[in-house]
């Protein structure tokens, strides 16, 4: 157990191949810690300001709440495709985050075909992960024009029993293809492929939650976008918002056990003249954990 008990590191520098951040490897829980400043470069893959890959195996438990991170994250060039690039944490296999918040730049130059990148986490493991209360912000950027994979919050997600619950997106999102404001691709079928049709319900749900980004840029065509989810399957997504000036089409909420998955989730466009704080007090967010005084939604813990 790491209690930062509410202190925080400044301006560290970090580089390296895979398992790069503040903590390499994570095997316990890690919370009330802050980092400022940080610049992580990774050569390879599963790279995160705090941590570079937390659990890992399907029966290590991690925990992670009450942690805040700024700073910059970079693949300069990898024989990896599947980078796994975090904004807090860069692979998860097993676990909860909770009540976190990123304010970063990822930066992606390579290599050709990049993808699983997140404003918090880069990519899920088989067994599943929660995800509750977290806000992004910042800059997931392609320099490298093939990558693809953003999301806001989730690079993606495989297998099951994943949940994202009562979180805000206000990233700016670049990249070739399949971006999400919350999600990029949620339940990525098992043979490691991204066809539609064998993406099948895993139990997963996404609810609550608010696109706010800035702008979400992906001019692909092959697999599309979403404002809330780019790639989904069949799980359970429901009364989530989005931005109305980044446009999308709404969509109905889904329920588990869906006969077909969906291409895309974009919940639905909150009035024009709405602020994300209104949103989150619709959907009755834990006003202890998130101050709504503002225009857009505080954690508590960090004022």
């Amino acid at each position: 157990d790491l209690d930062g008990n509410g202190k925080t590191i400044k301006n560290f520098t970090v580089s390296g191949g895979e398992q790069v951040g503040f903590i390499k490897g994570l095997v316990g829980d890690v919370h009330d810690l802050k980092i400022e400043g940080a610049t992580v470069t990774t050569t390879a893959k599963k790279a995160g300001i705090l941590v570079g890959q937390a659990s890992t195996g399907d029966n290590i438990y991690t925990y992670i709440y009450r942690c805040s991170v700024k700073g910059t994250v970079r693949c300069e060039t990898s024989g990896e495709t599947e980078l796994s690039l975090g904004g807090l944490v860069g692979q998860q296999c097993f676990g909860e985050i909770h009540e976190c918040a990123t304010d970063v730049t990822i930066e992606v130059a390579g290599p050709a075909n990049a993808h699983y990148i997140g404003g918090v986490v880069g990519s899920f493991g088989k067994k599943g992960l929660i995800i509750t209360d977290c806000i992004s912000r910042g800059n997931l950027t392609a320099s490298e024009a093939t990558a693809y994979m953003f999301g806001g919050i989730l690079g993606c997600a495989q297998n099951e029993q994943n949940q994202i619950v009562n979180c805000i997106s206000l990233a700016t999102i670049t990249c070739s293809d399949m971006a999400g404001g919350i999600v990029a691709e949620l339940n990525h079928n098992s043979d490691g492929g991204s066809d539609r049709s064998d993406i099948e319900d895993k139990t997963s749900l996404v609810k609550g939650c608010i696109a706010w980004n800035d702008a979400i840029n992906a001019a692909g065509t092959k697999y599309g976008s979403g404002a809330i989810i780019g790639l989904g399957g069949a799980g359970q997504f429901e009364n989530c918002y989005r931005k109305a000036a980044l446009g999308f089409t709404d969509s109905p909420n889904t329920t588990a056990g869906a006969a077909a998955a969906v291409a895309s989730y974009n919940g639905k466009a909150a009035a024009a003249d709405a602020s994300a704080s209104a949103v989150a007090k619709d959907l009755k967010w834990d006003e202890t954990i998130w101050d709504l005084s503002g225009s857009v939604p505080a954690l508590k813990w960090l004022k």
